[in-house]
C-alpha cells in the first residue's frame, strides 16, 4: 500500500511564548471587564497526522481562522452599556424614522464592531498564509477589528490602539519570564522596538 507523502511540519514554537503572554493579559482584561469582554483561542496551528486533519475537517475545523477571538468591547470609564430595555427603546425610536431592515443592519453592525480577531506571528519572519489573509479581510469587511500581532509587544500595543485596556511588556525577558520560556529561546535577548500601528477595522469602543 502506497503511503501518503509526509506533510511539512508547521512549527509554532516561536509563537507560543508570545501567545501565552497575550492570553495571560487577556485573562486579566476579561476579569476586570465585569463580563464586557470574553475571548477564546482557535487551535488551528501545529502539526497533525493526515487522519487527524481529516477528522477535524469533518468536524468543521477550517484553516486560516485567526488564533484569538475577542467578543465584546470595553466600555469607557463613567459610561454604562445599554440594557435590554434601552436597546428596545432605541430600536423603537429609530424604527419610527427608518425602515426596519435598516434598523436590523444598524444593530448587526454594532454587534460586529464589538469583535476583534487576532492572528499571532513571530516577531520576525512569520508569514501570513493566504487562508489567514482571506479570513482577516473577510472579517474586517464585516466590521470586525483585525490584528496581525508580530510578537506579544506588537499584539498588545495593537489591542491598545483598538481601545482594549491591556498592558504591553517592555521586552522579550518579560515575555519569557511570564510564559515560562527560557530567555535563550530567541536568538536575541530583547526584541526590536515596535512602533504602535494604526488600528485596522473599527475601534472597539465605537
Amino acid at each position: 500500500m502506497r503511503r501518503s507523502p509526509r506533510q511539512p511540519r508547521v512549527s509554532t514554537a516561536r509563537e507560543t511564548p508570545d501567545q501565552i503572554f497575550v492570553v495571560k493579559e487577556l485573562r486579566r482584561l476579561q476579569a476586570r471587564s465585569g463580563g464586557q469582554v470574553r475571548f477564546f483561542a482557535v487551535p488551528n496551528g501545529g502539526s497533525r497526522q493526515p487522519g487527524e486533519r481529516a477528522r477535524l475537517a469533518a468536524q468543521g475545523v477550517v484553516p486560516g481562522v485567526p488564533d484569538l477571538i475577542l467578543v465584546g468591547r470595553p466600555v469607557p470609564e463613567g459610561e454604562l452599556p445599554l440594557g435590554d430595555e434601552e436597546l428596545a427603546m432605541l430600536r423603537s425610536a429609530v424604527a419610527q424614522t427608518a425602515p426596519d431592515t435598516l434598523v436590523r443592519r444598524l444593530l448587526a453592525t454594532l454587534d460586529a464592531r464589538s469583535c476583534c480577531a487576532l492572528e499571532m506571528k513571530r516577531e520576525s519572519g512569520g508569514r501570513v498564509a493566504s487562508e489567514q489573509s482571506d479570513w482577516l479581510a473577510w472579517l474586517q469587511a464585516r466590521g470586525w477589528a483585525t490584528i496581525v500581532g508580530r510578537g506579544a509587544i506588537d499584539a498588545l500595543q495593537s489591542l491598545q490602539a483598538h481601545g482594549y485596556p491591556v498592558s504591553a511588556p517592555t521586552g522579550w525577558d518579560d515575555v519569557a519570564e511570564a510564559s515560562g520560556s527560557p530567555v535563550e529561546a530567541r536568538s536575541r535577548s530583547r526584541p526590536r522596538a515596535v512602533t504602535p500601528r494604526e488600528p485596522s477595522g473599527p475601534p472597539a469602543g465605537e
